[in-house]
């Protein structure tokens, strides 16, 4: 058959036109098939070379707005065998912080309501703290776990002598100890001073004291811009206000809201104990008189005597409730490098308020100082154009804060408020005093470790582990309460053990004891009661002494339970001294008391021993004995006679026996 052709066309122009059809359509599929092979390729990688007339990428420079800053404090181990194989990558960082010195200053003062100094300033507090400090043992995340610090100064000057310390003899001084920081918790505290204890007013000055390395917590967690607010967890700023307790890995977190938990041996909510100050305003009677808010043995002592007046005998202090609200807010306020010295400006503000009506406002400053960064230096990637890391550390606060406390059983509380200057000074790296070399924790023992308790007027001394937290002492009835914190929070669906010691005159009979207990639990307090055994224990471990135990199960009304708890195990201690004292001691135990908490507790009552004061005080109580008058002499020789310089003293001219 033949092809039909276009009768308009020759043969030969059809035939060249077929031809023109055929490569047009050549070209078409042609120009498909690169387009698509475009269109398919990868882009060019990071690794490629860029083109000639590509722009270098501009990063930001310190000032801009636009800059974003990530702060970056970071730490160097102490240990000697560590510092050896230190990771390379940051070896000679001249931005690691290794060793510092510190220097604080509080001063707390009553002003008016409108924050004037008022007619009660002459209640003043100084007090200032001078330590030289070298990080220790630094986890993979860079959290300081444990530090060795040597104070070097310290004194506290007051209008009330009572507060002021001796000159002569100041606490803390050239003391050297090993701090490990423990979240949730007080502090650990072992002495690196030879023959040297830690006492119950040094222990309370350094865990109220700010725990440096915990205060990356107010740095913000991300980059932010100049003007940018961030929060800041209750934990991280209670720092701030005197709770040392380490806020952990995780607390600055922005979704933590949550109060910090209470603990009653740390003085947590701003010196919330102190605001039990019915007794110290009976006894001075002065209705405006407030209690220092570092004055922490006269509210316990006040808290003592209120204890007395409850029901159940040797009841623990009543504790203050916990912050009901507390606010932290951080914002980044400026950075500047000038003359080589880099600083950045933080800004903060909190509040807290208790369930009691006391409420603290604070607002402090913050300077970090940092290694200025080499603007030259060419970014990571296009993400990193914007963000300049600032590494370095806080070197300065200045905050101030009002407390407005709440004053009980006073007619007329004075209208003020406690207006407290805080000034942290920090230098890094610098001249500090000679610190230890240490390859390993030291361990920890009754003799380094071990928190000593002296009466006021000498009358006793007691050492006690750190497990038993000091609660209050009342000198004048001679009574010493504790409160059995250990770190294992699982016992006893997690109730307090409270323990209370008093040293009474005479050597009174344990069964006496033990009857006056059995009355005051079922014909006072109307409890049931599962009576145990009265025993003495062995004289061998208890040399110069002997001592009683007895122990009972309380079963109180419901409301006066804590809860998932259903009876009280009480333990009940009777030492008699040869020296005609006797010792009562009563543990309350929510459930059962553990090995541990019989062990801590009867380590304490045998380290209790009687000081000058006692027997200086029964010795005068002996003297003041009312006795008959004597017979006027009748004649001048008798009178001569009795008056001689020769004549023996009487036992009331006789100086005391030591």
């Amino acid at each position: 058959m033949r092809p039909q052709t276009n009768p308009g066309l020759s043969p030969p122009h059809a035939r060249e036109k077929a031809q023109r059809n055929t490569v047009g359509a050549r070209r078409r599929i042609a120009a498909i098939i690169i387009c698509g092979l475009a269109i398919s390729s990868p882009p060019a990688t990071r690794g490629q070379e860029p083109d000639a007339d590509a722009k270098p990428l501009r990063r930001a420079k310190i000032g801009d707005l636009t800059a974003r800053y990530r702060f970056v404090e970071r730490y160097a181990s102490g240990f000697a065998a560590e510092a050896l194989v230190e990771d390379p990558a940051r070896r000679g960082d001249s931005a690691l912080i290794r060793k510092y010195k510190v220097g604080i200053r509080r001063v707390s003062r009553w002003v008016d309501p409108a924050g004037k100094p008022s007619e009660f300033d002459e209640d003043k507090v100084v007090e200032s703290i001078v330590f030289s400090e070298q990080p220790l043992e630094v986890n993979a995340s860079g959290r300081v776990l444990s530090v060795v610090r040597k104070y070097e100064t310290y004194s506290k000057t007051a209008t009330v002598k009572e507060e002021t310390t001796d000159p002569k003899n100041p606490p803390l001084v050239g003391l050297t100890i090993y701090l490990k920081s423990r979240s949730g918790l007080p502090p650990e505290l072992i002495s690196l001073t030879e023959r040297r204890n830690i006492t119950q007013d040094e222990y309370n000055l350094i865990v109220e004291d700010i725990y440096i390395p915990a205060l990356t917590g107010l740095l913000p967690l991300r980059s932010v811009q100049i003007g940018e607010s961030w929060p800041i967890s209750p934990a991280a700023g209670m720092l701030l206000v005197g709770d040392s307790t380490d806020p952990g890995p995780d607390d600055n977190a922005a979704s933590k809201t949550a109060d910090p938990a209470f603990n009653p041996s740390r003085g947590d909510a701003k010196k919330a104990a102190d605001s039990k100050k019915a007794g110290d305003s009976k006894k001075t009677g002065d209705s405006r008189k407030k209690v220092d808010a570092k004055s922490k043995a006269k509210a316990a002592g006040s808290a003592a005597k209120k204890s007395e007046k409850k029901t159940a005998p040797f009841a623990p202090p009543p504790q203050p409730p916990p912050p009901a609200s507390t606010m932290f807010t951080g914002t980044l306020k400026e950075v500047t490098v000038d003359k080589g010295k880099a600083n950045a400006i933080i800004s903060i503000k909190g509040r807290i308020e208790t369930e009691s009506g006391e409420r603290s406002d604070l607002a402090a400053t913050l300077k970090f100082a940092f290694e200025p960064p080499d603007e030259n230096a060419a970014p990571v990637d296009r993400t990193a154009i914007d963000t300049i890391e600032l590494r370095g550390g806080i070197v300065d606060i200045r905050m101030g804060e009002d407390v407005v406390e709440t004053v009980f059983d006073v007619k007329a509380p004075p209208k003020g408020k406690i207006h407290w200057d805080l000034v942290v000074d920090r230098r890094i790296n610098g001249a500090v005093d000679d610190l230890p070399a240490l390859d390993a924790p030291p361990k920890a023992g009754y003799e380094n470790s071990g928190i000593v308790v002296h009466d006021p007027k000498r009358r006793f001394r007691l050492i006690h582990p750190q497990t038993i937290s000091f609660s209050g002492l009342n000198p004048s009835n001679k009574s010493v309460f504790f409160i059995y914190t250990p770190s294992n929070r699982s016992f006893s669906a997690g109730a307090p053990q409270s323990i209370g010691m008093r040293l009474v005159v005479g050597s009174t009979p344990a069964e006496e004891i033990r009857d006056s207990w059995l009355r005051s639990w079922s014909q006072d307090l109307r409890w049931k009661v599962v009576p145990g055994k009265l025993s003495q224990l062995a004289d061998e471990d208890w040399p110069g002494r002997k001592a009683y135990h007895y122990e009972a199960f309380l079963e109180p009304d419901a409301k006066s339970m804590q809860p998932g708890t259903t009876r009280i195990h009480f333990d009940g201690y009777i030492i008699q001294f040869q020296t005609e004292a006797t010792l009562v001691v009563e543990a309350n135990t929510p459930g059962s008391p553990t090995n541990a908490f019989l062990d801590d507790l009867e380590a304490t009552i045998k380290s209790f021993a009687l000081g000058t004061g006692w027997i200086r005080e029964q010795s005068d109580s002996a003297d003041r004995t009312p006795q008959a008058p004597a017979r006027r002499p009748k004649s001048g020789d008798n009178r001569s006679q009795s008056t001689s310089k020769n004549a023996p003293a009487k036992p009331a001219d006789r100086s005391p026996p030591r």
